[in-house]
């Protein structure tokens, strides 16, 4: 994993994978390892080829939006620069100098939140999708019920 330097990347900066354990397909987390290792667990996936590739794709599309963002909010700080610049070479260009610099800040305030959000909820579908579920919820998946008495001799009934 890499130790990323833009901010926008920061939310997993100190989150360094050290260890990945492989199992068989479809493995369940259980209570014991939930005790044993929640302290060191970050999260537990079933990954294939094509789940990390998709995972990749949507990193870099939130990574490409924070970029757009990012350039977006630096422009009131060019153009109050420009203006500076400008004053100081004694120039009088209206399109410079003149520019409501505060109509720019509130039209680009919200710039790509729309898309941040988007790239945000597909990340998330994402975990939703393949992430460790508990026994009781791959239950439920597999019955559509979710208000359901579960225990583990109804499991191994249903799902053998």
């Amino acid at each position: 994993m890499r130790n990323p330097s833009d901010e926008q990347d920061a939310w997993y900066r100190n989150r360094i994978g050290t260890d990945v354990f492989i199992t068989v397909p479809d493995v369940h987390i259980d209570l014991f390892m939930t005790l044993k290792y929640s302290a060191q667990i970050v999260a537990g996936y079933n990954l294939t080829n094509e789940a990390v590739s998709e995972l990749q794709q949507l990193l870099q599309n939130r990574k490409q939006v924070s970029r757009m963002r990012s350039i977006c909010k630096s422009w009131t700080n060019t153009l109050e620069d420009h203006v500076k610049e400008a004053a100081k070479l004694d120039l009088s260009d209206p399109s410079i100098t003149g520019i409501d610099i505060a109509a720019i800040a509130r039209m680009t305030e919200s710039y790509g939140d729309a898309a941040l959000e988007q790239t945000t909820k597909a990340l998330s579908v994402w975990h939703q999708r393949y992430r460790w579920r508990t026994a009781k919820e791959a239950f439920s998946d597999f019955t559509g019920d979710s208000d359901i008495e579960f225990s583990p001799e109804i499991v191994d009934e249903q799902i053998a």
